[in-house]
């Protein structure tokens, strides 16, 4: 175990699922003031690849050999309108030179393509690594602390607006996850690699690969050995091998490094007892192939250098493709014995090097897996290393140190990887597997990936609990059940979460004591949970608390309690007490430009929460001149089209319409729609509601004829989009409704309230305040009655924004 791994651990005991600089803190730290920029976004329309951008993992092959009918069906299949799928559908077969294929075909047409875009496709979250990586190639996302998953929807939107391009979707597992992918992007091509024969008829055509003719397969022998001659040894060892070319490649190799000749190889192979290694089911049937030519392969490598064999057992645990060289370092100390045993597993085919990544072919991980022998302790198993590798490359700090999250989406499919190998009875008293579990929950978090943060986070529970209450390394019970917490809170099981908070919070006062710094984050985090889940009265009494006991117990300027005051006035505000909230949140404000400065986030979130206290308690003016302040200054620090910014100036706007200016309000509205539009999209929920509210302005300011055609994209938008509630399509519906009646289209109101009406009362519950409010509106047009406002519903559904409560680690 290398002494940073060991360092990392003695500092995180008591980090949470929300926490900073969690291996430096001793108290609590606040992090949901946190504003992610996007600065330097460009809109996916504007942005050209520039010629021959590519990914493609390693470069063209001098030793591809044949395979031209395929390749002639690949190109008939590029000129078509159909898109191609490359599926092993014989016997299942790894090794058959699927990848291979497609990677000789995509390095044979580069420029017929606008991008070449290489994406392993074993996962929905490594199809999200993949288009996020291309984000970050076409426009320099993912440094700047933009998601994965908001880099993905930005590379989505690039695949629509542009045509031409080539994406590769290596090793799809189920025709499923790529389905998700080509139903919202078809402007250009897709090649798709899979063992999975069956399922691809409605996503695309079927080319079969088998194995490689004889002759073919001979013709590889002889470019990969280097020997002329032994035509009839060549054939054999083809034959023996079932000309897989995996296999031939691998023996092929062995002849050249070894100069050895054909027949002594030949010779080597045929003594192999023809069950070597015992297959496990994962492998397929050319289990057998491969095993062989790996154990000859092995006693070869193993005579060179034992820590290449080692390196190996080490790799068949993670995933096959860009596993960053960087880890392979902490496999041993010296820097130089590691590259050697790479070049040397390289020379022997085991392996494929770029300057910057490890490359093993999943059939050689699996025979690898299953030779595996029971390790005499757990903490000596590859997987441990494998483990600790990728943990030593990490930053601890997922949620601040945005730098970090490319390094974090590449090993990701790694920590998977692992997650899917290592057998359940084996994990449970896993340090290292436990603590990547943990940390990658946390990363997923952030990176709004909630389900697959949501299934590190149970996980790394379940294996705290498996060695008792006191957990001697890594992260503890009570840390990972705080990412449990947080992360079924976020996903809206906010019973679940208020429970496990409830159990956290009686824990740490057992285990750190009442006024503990740690105690006092869970009780925060328990009044957080109170709120989300609607209990108001029980959340305000334990930030009260919370609070009190932190100004006891803690240094005067401590984030911790400008926090629990800022959470406390969030929620005496969201309660209808904005008597209460003002004057504390003023004093949070006050404090927090002192301690932090004008220009810091959490300054200006204090600024921005309490300009919509001054709103609801109806001092205006006070609202305007503080919210004018916020956006100037994020303005000023931030880019424009920054989330934080829009949100300013989007508060700003209602504030304005509040008052009754819409001389101010509708340029503000249509400032945030279009940079909305240039960014995300006209398809993207966030557009549609800023249009929504733009539309709103317009008819405040007498002048419905221009909010018709905003609402009528709302009324479209939500009827076609999957997971809509009946309940949006009557809100939006009755919206256009109103904007018809104020404009005089009195004719096609009344249509569409019928609709609504139609549809509330068919979909939604009797006693529902919008089956009342569009049954009133129809009532009042037809009988002649004027419009109301009370008969607009103002109800936003599906507005994306940062939320200003803060919670504790």
């Amino acid at each position: 175990m290398s002494a940073k791994y060991s360092e990392g651990f003695l500092k995180i005991s008591s980090v949470g699922s929300d926490s900073v600089a969690a291996k430096e803190i001793n108290g609590s730290v606040h992090v949901g003031d946190i504003v992610f920029s996007q600065a330097g976004q460009n809109p996916p329309s504007a942005v050209a690849a520039p010629i021959g951008t590519n990914n493609l993992p390693s470069p063209k092959s001098r030793l591809f050999i044949g395979r031209g009918r395929e390749l002639g069906l690949l190109r008939e299949a590029a000129e078509s309108t159909r898109n191609a799928v490359i599926a092993q559908t014989l016997h299942g077969l790894g090794g058959v030179g699927k990848t291979s294929l497609a990677l000789q075909y995509a390095h044979a047409y580069l420029e017929k393509y606008t991008a070449t875009w290489w994406i392993s496709a074993e996962s929905a979250e490594s199809i999200t690594s993949g288009l996020a990586s291309l984000a970050l190639r076409l426009n320099h996302l993912g440094t700047m602390g933009v998601t994965s998953k908001e880099s993905a929807e930005w590379a989505i939107s690039w695949l629509q607006s542009h045509s031409g391009w080539l994406l590769i979707l290596d090793n799809a597992e189920s025709p499923e996850i790529a389905a998700s992918l080509i139903g919202q992007v078809q402007g250009g091509r897709y090649l798709i690699t899979s063992r999975v024969a069956a399922g691809w008829g409605h996503i695309a055509s079927q080319i079969n690969i088998g194995v490689l003719p004889l002759k073919e397969a001979v013709e590889l022998v002889t470019r990969v050995s280097g020997i002329d001659g032994e035509e009839e040894q060549k054939g054999q060892i083809a034959t023996e091998l079932g000309c897989l070319p995996l296999a031939v490649k691998q023996a092929a190799a062995y002849i050249n490094y070894t100069q050895t000749s054909c027949q002594r190889y030949l010779e080597l192979l045929q003594s192999v007892p023809g069950k070597a290694f015992a297959a496990s089911a994962d492998i397929g049937a050319s289990s057998t192939t491969i095993a062989k030519t790996w154990q000859v392969t092995l006693k070869s490598i193993e005579e060179r250098n034992p820590l290449a064999i080692r390196i190996l057992r080490i790799l068949a645990w993670v995933g096959s493709a860009d596993l960053p060289r960087e880890v392979t370092q902490y496999f041993e100390e010296d820097a130089f014995d590691v590259d050697a045993a790479l070049g040397l597993l390289s020379a022997f085919s085991m392996i494929s090097l770029t300057p910057d990544s490890v490359n093993v072919h999943r059939l050689v991980q699996a025979v690898v897996r299953a030779s595996e022998e029971e390790p005499i302790a757990s903490s000596s198993h590859p997987y441990v290393e494998a483990a600790t590798g990728i943990f030593n490359t990490l930053n601890l700090e997922p949620e601040t140190a945005f730098d970090s999250w490319p390094m974090w989406r590449r090993v990701l499919p790694h920590i998977e990887a692992l997650d899917h190998f290592v057998p359940l009875g084996e994990r449970e008293d896993s340090v290292a597997l436990r603590t990547l579990f943990y940390f990658a929950g946390r990363f997923l978090k952030v990176q709004d990936q909630l389900e697959q943060a949501l299934n590190y986070a149970e996980k790394c529970v379940k294996m705290a609990e498996s060695e008792g209450a006191e957990v001697a390394e890594g992260p503890d019970l009570l840390s990972c059940m705080n990412l449990l917490g947080g992360t079924l809170q976020a996903v809206g099981r906010l019973e679940e979460s208020v429970e496990i908070f409830r159990n956290l919070v009686r824990d740490s006062v057992e285990k750190c004591g009442p006024v503990d710094p740690f105690t006092l984050s869970m009780k925060n985090n328990l009044a957080s949970a109170y709120q989300d889940a609607g209990l108001m009265p029980e959340a305000i009494d334990l930030f009260e608390r919370t609070l009190a006991e932190r100004e006891e117990n803690l240094p005067p300027d401590d984030p911790g309690i400008l926090t629990s005051r800022h959470n406390l006035a969030s929620a005496y505000g969201i309660s209808g007490q904005p008597h209460r909230s003002v004057p504390l949140l003023e004093r949070v404000a006050e404090d927090r430009r002192r301690v932090f400065g004008d220009g810091s986030i959490s300054t200006l979130n204090s600024m921005s929460v309490l300009a919509d206290a001054y709103r609801k308690s109806g001092k205006l003016v006070q609202a305007v001149n503080m919210m004018k302040r916020v956006l100037g200054k994020r303005e000023e620090i931030l880019d424009k089209v920054d989330p934080g910014v829009l949100q300013a100036r989007q508060k700003l706007a209602d504030i304005y319409r509040q008052a009754g200016n819409h001389k101010r309000a509708v340029p503000l509205y249509e400032e945030n729609l279009e940079v909305a539009l240039r960014v995300y999209g006209a398809d993207d929920a966030r557009v549609i509601d800023y249009g929504i509210s733009l539309a709103f302005a317009h008819q405040d300011a007498a002048q419905p004829r221009k909010a018709i055609p905003l609402l009528r994209s709302a009324l479209v938008w939500r009827e076609a989009t999957c997971g809509e509630s009946p309940k949006a399509v009557v809100t939006a519906r009755n919206n256009l409704a109103i904007a018809h009646w104020l404009a005089g289209d009195v004719k096609i109101a009344a249509e569409l309230l019928r609709q609504a009406t139609s549809d509330a009362e068919n979909f939604l519950e009797s006693d529902d305040e919008v089956v009342r409010i569009v049954r009133v509106n129809l009532r009042n047009l037809m009988n002649g009655a004027p419009v109301t406002r009370a008969g607009q519903l103002q109800t936003e559904i599906g507005r994306s924004r940062r939320g200003f409560s803060t919670r504790s680690v």
